[in-house]
Parts: structure tokens; C-alpha cells; sequence
């Protein structure tokens, strides 16, 4: 509370914040807070810190909150964290309309506490998870992906896949466009502050600044970009939409129908895929599916790349009661079909609500804009005269005027249930790419992982004394040896006798030996400090001990033992 003077004289954008101690009654005081100043800034806030105290009257909260304050239209975008994880009040995904172009912006607060322990990072890594399935993968256009994440850059897998992207750090792209070294943003020491700029609004990035002024433990970075103006043309190949094959129909289908034959190869081509489609279509509806979507269809008719500046709107976040959407990302067309689910969801409850000329207009225009919902091929009104009834009581035909309750909520319902399967069909594609996606993953860590190993087992190698590599040459793999008996020993090293533990790496299997150490002088300077155990790259034997090697011919139960060879 009390920062509303300090947020009006930053420089006009949009900020994310995180660690606000703002409870529920703390984000109303706040928000009016804002309107008192003019500061023109919306808030767009994630799930409200707990209280601090059980008191009715506290304002302050616990050390989490986060959200988006934004000097242009912002709203608040569904999200891929659990309840828990959202409930925590670590995370918020929002979306803000810059200069006619639509800016999404994902905040993550990491945890603090014990911030070096396992457990503690695995949390948080959880937490960016979420922005990576939201706003890397799940969204598209001018992305940003920011905030204090108590982490250190080497602890943070999920960055690697984001470069992988062609995401960058702001103070790594200061550094390699204008050789600005990176500065500390956690209490001048270290780098815990991160924004993370998506490959389509790097080429906006005019300047990036590190401001101490407003808060004495964070810095604020801040980037700046030129103007936006409209979206620039995008190169697009249409692709169309994967078919959702039944493996086992409950009904089959007689196709008698065949592609036409041309003398043009390419006109032949796109005429069997044509029919190919058609069967699809055709055999969905006997199914009690719908039919293919106009994103499903067009195989073997693009010639050529199109020039577009197609750019989707976000959809807003699920009202309570309305009907909830399974996905939160999706192409253009399943924005279009959510929402005209949402409208004549609201027409329905509208129909049957008691007459008056202020409903009446509402349902009027309510009903227009059904009608006129792009998305449809037509038409709306043309899409459900063609489209196969599902349910008994179901109009053929839309009327031109505003229909009553009941054929209404028949309306909804018929229209609902062609929604789910398309959503259906959405998922499981969109599971499919995921599963893909995954597996390259995997594979692509797999390899660096054998290649680090191989890089570690080049290292240690050099540091092999040369009598040492020839043995190991010619030695096969011997297990851990028990610690001698001292009776084995000159009676002059039982004294004193300490044990060290050296691995030994060698192609495709591991030697283990056990060496022991007779504290005279004359070795006591060439090994580190009894009762440590030492690696091989640390140290070497002396001169006056070698290996021997005793056991059976076979090489099972060999063992290594070290003896004094004497001078």
C-alpha cells in the first residue's frame, strides 16, 4: 500500500510485480488506490496473499503475491498450474492490447526459503513449467515470461528449453546487441530477476535499464520498445488439421464414389484427397460426429506460401457458472466457437427471463450477433441448416427473429454438444504434438548427457600417470576390496596404517581400490590429509608403491591390494 505515487511516475508500460503482500481486501484498498492517483494503470492480479494475521481488520499479507499492472486494456488469461500451485499466489498469466497488438505476459514468484535445497527448486521449477506450457507453447505472437524467481541461472532447467525456442534473457540481449555487462538485481550481489523476451518482440527492443530508485533489495529492469504498430506479414503455409480416425466406428459406410480423373497430375492429386475427405466427413456423421471443420479440410490445394497478418484474440477466463473450456489455447476457429458458446449460453438465460423493453433490445442485438458469429462457413445460419441434428426437438432452420426459451436452450444444447467433440479432437491432437515433442526432448538430453559423460571420462584420463593407464589397460574390472589385514603388513607400518578410496574410470566399467597408507615421513607429503578420501586426478602414488594384482585366473574376486616394495 502507499506505492500508487511511485507506480504513476514510471515511465507508461506494463509491469510485473511479484512479493505485493496483498491480501483481498489489500487488492480492493490498492485499486482504489490507483483511481485516486489518475494513475491509469489496471491491475490484473493472481490468487491473494493469505493474511498475515487472523485479524478481520489486516491488510497485510504473507510474502507471496504477484499480477500484472498495465497502462493499456489488460486481462487475465487462463493458466496451466494445479489449484494448489495457482492458490499459492506465486503465479499469474495476463494479456495486454499495446498499439493494436496483444502483449502476454507470465509472472512466477520462486520460492525463498531454503532456496538451495532440492525440494525447494523442484517447486519452483514446477511453477515455470506453467509459463512454458502457457505462454512458450501455448501462446503465440509478442510473449514475455519475467520475474523473481530466487534462483540462480544454472539451477534453471526450463531456461535452456526456452533458448532452445529462441528465447533470450533482457540482460543477455543487452549484452550481445550492445556489450552492456549484466548486473546483479538481488541485493547487488547476485542474479535472481529474470524477463525472458520471446524471438517475435526482440526486434522491438530499443533499450534495457536496471532502476535501484524504487525498492532498495530488487532492481526494476526495465525494456523498452519501439512502436508496435499493426502486425507485420507473416509467411503462411496452410496445413490442415489433423482427422480424427475412429479405430473401432460402430457404423461403417459404402463409398461409392471415386476421384475424377484429369489430365493435370495436380488437379488428379487434390481430387483424391478431396474424396478422401468427404468419406471422412461423411463417416463421422454416422458416427454421431461432426463434420470436418473447415481447418480439416483443403489437403493438396496450397500452391503457395500466403502473405497474412493474422492475429488471434485472447479469450477470456472461464466465468463462474458459464460453461468451462478444456483447453485454454487454441487456434482462431476454437476461439470464434467458445465464443459463440458463451453467447447463446446467455441468450438462453435470457429467453427465459420475464419480458421488459430493456431485455427485449438485449436479446435483439444478443441474437444479431449469434447470427453474424464469424467462423462459420456462410454463415451461422447457412453452417446449421447443413449441419446433421443430433437431438429429436432441434430446429432444422434458425429463425431471423429472437426465438423463445425452449428452442433456444435447444439451440444451446445441439450447438454444445458439437463443441465438445471438437474440443475432444483438439485435445487428443494437441497430446499427440505434446507426446512428439516430448520424445525429442528426451532424445536431445539423452545425447548431451552420453556427451558430457564422454567429455568427463576425456578429462579424467589426462590425468592418469602413464604406468597407471597401462595397467588399467590390461586389468579386468575388480570389485571393492576389504580392507587387509594388518598381519600382511611389514611389522614397521602396522602403526598407523590409514585407508584411502581412489575410482579409477575405465571403458565401460568402474575399478574400485582400496589403498593403504603406511604415515612415514617420506610419503606423508605426497598424498592430502589421512582419513579423506581422494580422487584420482588428485593425487598419485609414490614411486616406492605399485599395484599387484592377485586372485583367480578368471578374474572373479580379484582384487587389488597395494604393498611395500621397499628401497
Amino acid at each position: 500500500m502507499g506505492k500508487a505515487s511511485d507506480i504513476a511516475s514510471l515511465p507508461r508500460g506494463v509491469y510485473a510485480f511479484q512479493e505485493s503482500h496483498l491480501t483481498s481486501q489489500g487488492i480492493r484498498k490498492f485499486k482504489q488506490e490507483l483511481t485516486w492517483r489518475k494513475s491509469g494503470y489496471n491491475l490484473c492480479h493472481g490468487f491473494p496473499a493469505p493474511p498475515k494475521f487472523d485479524s478481520v481488520r489486516t491488510i497485510g499479507g504473507r510474502h507471496t503475491g504477484t499480477g500484472i499492472l498495465s497502462a493499456y486494456p489488460c486481462r487475465a488469461l487462463d493458466h496451466h498450474w494445479t489449484k494448489e500451485q495457482f492458490q499459492s499466489g506465486r503465479c499469474q498469466v495476463a494479456a495486454a492490447f499495446v498499439q493494436d497488438r496483444w502483449i502476454t505476459c507470465g509472472t512466477v514468484y520462486g520460492f525463498s526459503e531454503r532456496s538451495h535445497c532440492l525440494d525447494v527448486q523442484q517447486n519452483t521449477g514446477r511453477l515455470l513449467d506453467g509459463l512454458t506450457s502457457r505462454v512458450v507453447d501455448g501462446a503465440h505472437g509478442l510473449r514475455v515470461v519475467t520475474g523473481d524467481w530466487n534462483q540462480e541461472r544454472q539451477n534453471l532447467h526450463q531456461a535452456d528449453y526456452w533458448e532452445s525456442k529462441g528465447w533470450m534473457e533482457a540482460q543477455q540481449f543487452a549484452q550481445r546487441r550492445w556489450s552492456t555487462p549484466a548486473m546483479a538485481t538481488c541485493r547487488r550481489t547476485t542474479i535472481k530477476d529474470y524477463m525472458f523476451l520471446s524471438p517475435e518482440i526482440q526486434p522491438y527492443v530499443v533499450d534495457i535499464q536496471l532502476d535501484w530508485s524504487l525498492f532498495s533489495d530488487h532492481t526494476v529492469l526495465q525494456v523498452y520498445l519501439a512502436d508496435l504498430g499493426k502486425p507485420p506479414p507473416v509467411p503462411m503455409w496452410r496445413k490442415p488439421a489433423h482427422i480424427d480416425w475412429q479405430s473401432k466406428p460402430k457404423h461403417t459406410l459404402e463409398w461409392p464414389h471415386h476421384a475424377r480423373q484429369s489430365p493435370n497430375t495436380d488437379e488428379w492429386y487434390r481430387n483424391i484427397w478431396h474424396n478422401v475427405e468427404n468419406y471422412a466427413s461423411a463417416l463421422s456423421v454416422i458416427n454421431d460426429g461432426p463434420r470436418l471443420a473447415h481447418s480439416q479440410t483443403g489437403r493438396a490445394s496450397t500452391t503457395e506460401v500466403k502473405w497474412t497478418q493474422e492475429q488471434a484474440t485472447p479469450l477470456r477466463s472461464n466465468r463462474r457458472g458459464d460453461i468451462q473450456s478444456a483447453i485454454s489455447v487454441g487456434s482462431m476457429q476454437y476461439n470464434r466457437w467458445t465464443r459463440q458458446i458463451r453467447r447463446l449460453q446467455h441468450f438462453a438465460r435470457c429467453a427465459g427471463s420475464p419480458g421488459s423493453p430493456t431485455v427485449d433490445e438485449h436479446r435483439a442485438c444478443l441474437w444479431g450477433k449469434i447470427i453474424q458469429a464469424p467462423g462459420f462457413p456462410g454463415g451461422f445460419r447457412m453452417w446449421w441448416a447443413q449441419h446433421p441434428k443430433m437431438f429429436a426437438d432441434t430446429p432444422c432452420m434458425l429463425p431471423c427473429a429472437p426465438p423463445g426459451a425452449e428452442v433456444a436452450n435447444a439451440i444451446f444444447l445441439e450447438f454444445n454438444k458439437v463443441y465438445k467433440t471438437v474440443e475432444q479432437s483438439l485435445i487428443q491432437a494437441k497430446s499427440i504434438h505434446a507426446s512428439q515433442r516430448g520424445s525429442k526432448t528426451l532424445c536431445r538430453s539423452t545425447e548431451t548427457c552420453q556427451e558430457r559423460e564422454r567429455e568427463r571420462e576425456r578429462e579424467q584420463s589426462q590425468f592418469r600417470p602413464l604406468w597407471l593407464r597401462k595397467t588399467l589397460g590390461s586389468c579386468t574390472p575388480m570389485k571393492l576390496m576389504k580392507k587387509p589385514h594388518k598381519s600382511n603388513l611389514p611389522h614397521h607400518s602396522r602403526k598407523g596404517c590409514k585407508t584411502y578410496r581412489l575410482v579409477m574410470l575405465k571403458p565401460m566399467s568402474k575399478l574400485w581400490m582400496n589403498i593403504n597408507f603406511w604415515s612415514q615421513h617420506q610419503w606423508r607429503t605426497s598424498f592430502l590429509r589421512p582419513s579423506k578420501s581422494v580422487e584420482l586426478k588428485q593425487t598419485a602414488l609414490p614411486s616406492c608403491m605399485s599395484l599387484k594384482k592377485n586372485g583367480r585366473r578368471d578374474g572373479k574376486n580379484t582384487m587389488t591390494r597395494v604393498m611395500n616394495t621397499g628401497k
